[in-house]
């Protein structure tokens, strides 16, 4: 009974503040979106009243803010009639959470990325990268072989061939040539190398998702 006359009065104090304008309802995916300022305002509301039982010897309320603000979006809802398939909270603001994540438009010239030899055999040019993917090309050699190796860490990547022709090997499939607008999907975890078998350049980029770290890189071929 006291949890309900509780929430009662928060709510009621929510939209007599107006902080009801901080919650924005989607159908059919219902996301409620509590400012970091609702919520600081919902905790010293909670505080001034426990704070107010303490001077009238009432026993403080010691809900967490995190239910306190699934109530009141439950009861938000539950009012407004809308079916409910899932109760999604967010502290962020939208739009700020829109600039964060959001990938911004860029060009990346062919020739602006640096490229350099790695111990894999073949020239890296990193084009882009960011926490959800990695793009980079590779330049192979003629009659070079790239180490086999493979990524961890739930990495996957893509070759797309861009330029000459080649003999891939991956995972437990029989060896393959390749040229010009070939596809090679390697998921995590699978023993991956190339091997230029022309007379110009092998070139292709690397798609990796999440983005490659050197840290998910494994070396299959050691050096002893």
């Amino acid at each position: 009974m006291l949890l309900c006359i509780v929430l009662a009065s928060i709510f009621y104090t929510l939209q007599l503040v107006g902080y009801l304008s901080y919650f924005h309802i989607k159908t059919p995916i219902q996301h409620i979106y509590i400012s970091a300022d609702s919520i600081k305002n919902i905790q010293k509301t909670q505080q001034q009243k426990n704070q107010k039982n303490a001077c009238f010897g009432k026993k403080a309320h010691s809900m967490q803010i995190l239910t306190l603000v699934k109530a009141c979006a439950s009861n938000i809802i539950k009012k407004s009639n809308l079916p409910i398939f899932t109760l999604k909270i967010s502290t962020l603001n939208p739009k700020k959470q829109e600039k964060v994540w959001k990938m911004q438009p860029k060009i990346v010239k062919a020739k602006s990325p640096h490229e350099y030899l790695t111990p894999e055999r073949c020239y890296i040019a990193e084009n882009y990268s960011d926490s959800a993917v990695s793009i980079a090309r590779a330049t192979v050699k003629p009659k070079v072989t790239t180490k086999a190796h493979h990524l961890k860490n739930g990495v996957q990547e893509i070759y797309i061939v861009t330029n000459g022709r080649g003999k891939v090997t991956v995972g437990d499939l029989p060896s393959i040539d390749v040229t010009v607008g070939d596809v090679v999907v390697i998921p995590p975890l699978t023993s991956q190398k190339i091997t230029n078998t022309g007379k110009t350049d092998l070139i292709f980029y690397c798609i990796c998702t999440p983005r490659f770290t050197e840290q998910c890189y494994c070396d299959e071929e050691p050096e002893k």
